[in-house]
């Protein structure tokens, strides 16, 4: 089985218009194009499965001030077929602040940990839309096209099975 970078064709990504800190990339196979999206802010056309990015500070907010409004683009992400909330930090940085900060910085958002926890789990049991955390933003990107490239090969193979049955 081939690794999936070393294939020939590179996959064309879509990048939501209203996205403001886009991942390139460049590594990993892919081409990028803006467009506006009705769900998420990565996807593949043809493929039912998108991405939602957020870093950490994000995230927090999404989940408290901003949850009704995280609330409906889960539902679009759902409607759209499904798809996946990767963090640009870890678990941990969502949870107790970044390494090497203090929590307390005026303006900084504190949200008890137990209360992102449930949020986490609510989410993905009322919409099933998973949050995945990375340790970085190179490795959410890198996550991310691993889930939108894994997505576009099940997409093809339901494609290749539908064509057979429909012949």
């Amino acid at each position: 089985m081939s690794h999936p970078q070393r294939e020939a064709t590179r996959i064309r990504i879509l990048v939501d218009t209203r996205e403001q800190l886009p991942w390139s990339f460049k590594d990993l196979s892919a081409e990028t194009e803006r467009e506006a999206l009705p769900a998420g802010d990565y996807a593949i056309a043809g493929v039912p499965f998108v991405i939602e990015r957020k870093t950490p500070e994000d995230f927090l907010a999404s989940i408290t001030h901003g949850r009704q409004r995280l609330e409906r683009e889960l539902e679009r992400i759902q409607a759209q077929g499904g798809g996946a909330v990767v963090v640009e930090g870890s678990l941990d940085a969502v949870l107790y602040g970044a390494p090497n900060r203090r929590l307390s910085r005026p303006g900084e958002l504190r949200v008890n940990p137990n209360s992102v926890l449930g949020s986490i789990a609510s989410f993905q049991m009322r919409y099933h839309v998973p949050t995945y955390f990375a340790s970085s933003r190179q490795s959410a990107q890198r996550l991310a096209w691993y889930l939108l490239e894994h997505a576009r090969r099940e997409q093809q193979e339901l494609d290749s099975v539908q064509n057979e049955v429909s012949k």
